[in-house]
């Protein structure tokens, strides 16, 4: 039999009586907390008795009016004050809308702790206790049977055995762990109360599902995620029930977590592999199958990942979404080769400074190498427009050739001789002209960036002036050599390309 807030004021050690709200004195109380903070509704469940010093009480009128609604609304079988302690004066109009209401506000008196108010109850209700932890175990023994199942199976499994309809969501709403979606509008109440909240969840936040609440408990992962129960009759699982089922979610996610970035580690060398021309096409197409990107017209993204969290945030959202990719980060670039459908979509996960060159649709696997000279080539286009997605062709960076063919022709015309004189000495030059200009041609940055003697540098720009038929003192020259060594770097491995620094093409040599 259940004990009530009757049995708890005819408890005579307990010195425990009824200020308002007598018609509730059948309420079950199945636990007795202690809470002070502004909204205890966050913080205890069904049945609970929230036990007060005062500080939880506002000294406002209409505020206690308020907290008394609240309190009932959620379901907490009523409040015990602290007699002669913190509580502000108790207001007619509080007192009169706890009768109203049938809510039990009581008084315990200053002499006895609120512990012994807690032991009573326990004490009383230790078969209800029994009950919530044979419940709990079963929880875990859901789990521990699950071993073979998907986390999606083990959350509706124990959602029936606490005859609550369960969600996993993240902080848009979107399903988690492939487990059902919620309700649009459901999902737009529950994205609100996070945002509002900063996603910083207390306990347990009920928000209105139809005639029912829906209780809503962060899990506690390195992603955010909460936990949304849906009772199907009457009685919602305890809190402490539900706190149990988030940390088994939480488990679920974790491993989930772990798998996908041993899964990610193994696409990211295959797409090294790929870039590289490091494997057979026949095998590489073989491998692209078991990450699901067999069969299908590629693209490849190249996203600016400096300094920001796009990247990131990119990943999670065709990760909820289910996009098979292979990712690759290399210096301040991160590449991702994905569906070319998939591609259309990126846009609308996009901050505002997250800029992505993609290439043209792949012809085959072979391709992967040319894709990425490409997709280089359309973020340069892109960062120079600030731009979110720009692809391949659809424009061509400031001031250079439109296209890779174009630009490899430019690059061979104006570098050719130099290429090829450091490709048969094991030369310098090409890299030392690069340095040279990006040091605005000061001969002693230049030669300290170099890490060779002043007169080591001059010499080796009167070679580069000999090969190339340009001279270093003319503007004109600086900007055909200093293009021609941009195309040269988007044609290239180098994940940086070095930008046309205005500076660099103006003026003669500088000290």
């Amino acid at each position: 039999m259940a004990f009530t807030v009757r049995d708890l004021v005819e408890v005579p050690f307990l010195k425990t009586r009824v200020l308002a709200g007598r018609d509730g004195a059948g309420h079950a109380i199945h636990w007795a907390h202690s809470c002070e903070l502004a909204a205890p509704w966050d913080w205890l469940g069904r049945g609970d008795l929230l036990m007060t010093n005062g500080f939880a009480i506002p000294a406002d009128r209409d505020q206690q009016v308020v907290f008394v609604r609240k309190l009932e609304q959620t379901g907490i079988a009523g409040v015990a004050i602290g007699e002669g302690l913190h509580a502000p004066p108790l207001a007619g109009a509080m007192l009169a809308e706890a009768d109203r209401l049938g809510f039990p506000v009581l008084s315990t008196a200053y002499d006895v702790p609120f512990i012994a108010v807690a032991q009573a109850v326990a004490q009383a209700n230790r078969h209800g206790e029994q009950e919530r932890m044979t419940r709990t175990m079963r929880i875990y023994e859901a789990v521990r049977q699950g071993a073979h199942e998907t986390p999606a199976e083990i959350v509706r499994r124990i959602g029936a055995d606490l005859a609550t309809r369960l969600h996993i969501v993240d902080r848009a709403g979107a399903p988690l762990l492939d487990v059902d979606p919620l309700e649009p509008r459901l999902r737009e109440q529950i994205v609100a109360v996070v945002d509002e909240r900063d996603g910083s969840l207390p306990a347990i936040t009920r928000v209105p599902d139809g005639a029912r609440q829906a209780l809503v408990a962060p899990v506690p992962a390195s992603e955010f995620a909460c936990l949304v129960a849906r009772p199907r009759g009457d009685a919602a699982p305890a809190l402490s029930v539900l706190q149990h089922v988030a940390a088994v979610v939480a488990i679920e996610i974790e491993r989930s977590v772990a798998q996908q970035e041993a899964q990610r580690r193994l696409g990211s060398e295959l797409l090294a592999h790929l870039i590289d021309r490091r494997i057979d096409a026949e095998s590489g197409g073989r491998r692209l199958a078991d990450f699901g990107l067999g069969g299908v017209e590629l693209v490849l993204l190249a996203v600016d990942a400096d300094g920001h969290a796009g990247p990131e945030m990119l990943n999670r959202a065709l990760r909820r979404d289910g996009v098979p990719t292979l990712q690759l980060r290399r210096s301040s670039i991160m590449y991702v080769l994905l569906p070319s459908g998939s591609a259309d979509d990126v846009g609308a996960v996009l901050d505002a400074e997250l800029v992505v060159g993609a290439s043209a649709p792949l012809s085959g696997v072979g391709q992967v190498p040319d894709a990425a000279k490409e997709a280089r080539w359309a973020l340069e286009a892109a960062r120079g427009r600030q731009r979110g997605l720009t692809r391949y062709g659809q424009e061509p960076p400031p001031f250079m050739p439109r296209t890779v063919t174009e630009a490899r022709s430019s690059a061979d015309a104006v570098l050719g001789d130099l290429l090829a004189y450091d490709a048969e000495h094991s030369g310098d030059l090409v890299r030392s002209l690069r340095l040279f200009l990006a040091e605005n041609r000061s001969w002693q940055r230049a030669s300290t960036a170099i890490g060779v003697h002043k007169q080591t540098l001059v010499y080796r720009m009167r070679r580069v002036e000999e090969l190339t038929g340009r001279r270093l003192d003319d503007t004109g020259d600086v900007a055909y050599l200093w293009l021609a060594l941009s195309a040269h770097d988007l044609l290239s491995h180098a994940d940086e390309p070095i930008g046309l620094q205005p500076a660099a093409a103006a003026g003669g040599p500088s000290g």
